[in-house]
């Protein structure tokens, strides 16, 4: 491609740049709504998130690396848009995980409602089979959903799924 045509394409770019961003902010402004102001009020959000889950953390004394049996690897939050809530992963290494007792996978991971305190969900991303719970002729899977207040045993894809889209969303 020649320089001149290069050099058409980049004003040709520029000039609906300059053309399309006052059209936008104009219909922004028109409809009621400021591109700008959700942007800041989800800033104020976020900072408020991380805060909580730092006074959650500190208040339940968890740290990286901490833990002898079970020990926690890391600590993630994120505010969500979608959904207008703080959530917190906690992903956890279970250093015993070998044992012929343990249901444990070696890695999982927690995602709770940061500001309500809530657990919402436990899962892997290894494959764990169902576990046959003696006596009570039912099968039980380690990742669960929290519904309606109760945790609720559930396929581990579906577990992954649900903490995906609360943590990208």
């Amino acid at each position: 491609m020649s320089r001149v045509c290069r050099y058409l394409i980049d004003a040709i770019v520029i000039i609906v740049a300059i053309v399309a961003i006052p059209v936008y902010a104009q219909q922004s402004a028109t409809q009621g709504q400021n591109p700008l102001r959700p942007k800041q009020d989800n800033w104020q959000r976020m900072k408020e998130c991380a805060d909580q889950v730092t006074r959650i953390s500190k208040r339940a004394g968890m740290r990286t690396g901490q833990g002898e049996e079970i020990g926690v690897l890391g600590i993630e939050n994120h505010y969500s848009q979608k959904y207008e809530r703080c959530y917190v992963r906690v992903s956890y290494v279970d250093h015993d995980w070998k044992k012929a007792d343990k249901v444990t996978p070696l890695m999982f991971y927690d995602l709770w409602d940061a500001f309500e305190e809530k657990l919402l969900s436990v899962c892997t991303d290894f494959k764990v089979e169902p576990i046959e719970i003696p006596g009570h002729g039912r099968t039980f899977n380690f990742c669960t959903i929290t519904i309606q207040g109760e945790q609720q045993s559930t396929d581990c894809t579906v577990c992954q799924r649900f903490v995906r889209d609360r943590m990208t969303n």
